[in-house]
């Protein structure tokens, strides 16, 4: 039991450390062309996404077919790890890194 419950707390942590890496590499090279709210969906797909894809291209070499139960598996975990997990990262983050950039008024004092 302490092995699950670990083992579910390290792929969170794992998931919301990707997640925060996209944040960081949309903030440094989209910022100018796509808006807040775009950054926090790509980066809330893409980050939980990135983890999963990984056992979905290893099926897709390994059957050169296309997967059916384990495709729709796969979706749906990384939809769930999205909403649960990357969507609060991507979305605190993002508005920390935003307020990050504003100038800070003591600086002209």
């Amino acid at each position: 039991m302490a092995v699950a419950i670990f083992s579910i707390v390290f792929i969170a942590v794992i998931l919301a450390l990707l997640t925060a890496g996209v944040v960081l590499c949309l903030h440094l090279w989209a910022r100018r062309r796509l808006g807040k709210q775009m950054r926090v969906l790509v980066a809330t797909i893409l980050g939980p996404g990135s983890l999963f894809l990984v056992p979905f291209v290893f099926e897709l070499v390994d059957g050169g077919q296309v997967m059916g139960e384990l495709g729709i598996g796969l979706v749906a975990v990384t939809g769930f790890f999205s909403l649960i997990i990357g969507w609060p990262t991507a979305a605190i983050l993002t508005r920390q890194l935003e307020r990050s950039l504003l100038p800070d008024a003591r600086v002209f004092e």
